[in-house]
């Protein structure tokens, strides 16, 4: 049996990372024909026309849902509502939380965004823009990535300042200042749970996790999943490991 991996661009470099990993090419063109003993990845494609492998990770249909943040809400909250933060598309209720709690509101201009782009952090009534969603902050004081892979945590990273930097805590990625680390962090077993529960809501077979833990009550909320996440080092190393270990037991 042979890796294929269908990239939601041609020019993913996770994509072109992983395949070399796996030895496997990457499908570039619409006119490929799956072989029986294909096993196909779909990374992070929302277009992937239909491909009829006997094995294919990562149906077109469920990573719609995760590209798209209030169909991932509405798959979640439908199945595990505690595991995601309050949200709504009303900016009415928006503006209650902003008027009633001591809360930042997290205003999403697209659905499709991701990595902190297109949100407004509105934290007073003047703040507020209209959007598609909102989302109240949860007040986590920790964040992690959470790389699951059919039902098993293969690889767990927290969000950290970058040595040097005084970054924002409004939004945690790479551009605000923040780094992903493994060493001396503590990982909670229900924030891992949470995870899991996620991917699974969706439809998913692996996914980056992007949630937060709050210490005081012991709570995980999922802010988005990733499927075609940035691979390298270690990462990349366990994706690879997952995917064989994969298909060594087909």
């Amino acid at each position: 049996m042979k890796f294929k991996v269908y990239p939601y661009k041609k020019a993913s470099k996770s994509a072109r990372d992983l395949s070399k990993s796996l030895g496997c090419k990457r499908i570039l063109t619409n006119v490929y024909q799956p072989r029986r003993t294909d096993i196909l990845i779909n990374w992070g494609s929302t277009t992937m026309p239909h491909l009829s492998a006997n094995h294919d990770l990562n149906k077109v249909r469920a990573v719609r849902r995760a590209a798209n943040k209030l169909d991932t809400f509405e798959h979640i909250f439908s199945e595990n509502p505690d595991i995601i933060p309050e949200w709504t598309t009303d900016i009415a209720q928006a503006r209650a939380w902003l008027e009633s709690e001591n809360c930042k509101v997290y205003c999403r201009l697209s659905l499709t965004a991701h990595s902190g782009r297109g949100i407004v952090v509105a934290e007073t009534l003047e703040d507020l823009v209209d959007a598609q969603l909102y989302t109240k902050g949860a007040k986590n004081k920790y964040e992690f990535r959470v790389h699951v892979f059919k039902n098993r945590a293969i690889d767990v990273q927290q969000k950290k300042k970058r040595r040097g930097t005084n970054p924002s805590n409004h939004i945690k990625n790479h551009v605000s200042g923040w780094v992903f680390c493994r060493q001396d962090i503590d990982i909670p077993y229900d924030l891992t749970q949470s995870a899991i529960k996620g991917v699974d809501c969706l439809g998913l077979d692996f996914g980056a996790v992007d949630i937060g833990y709050r210490v005081r009550d012991n709570k995980s909320f999922i802010f988005e999943i990733n499927t075609a996440p940035g691979l390298e080092g270690t990462t990349l190393t366990k994706y690879t490991k997952a995917f064989e270990n994969y298909k060594e037991n087909l």
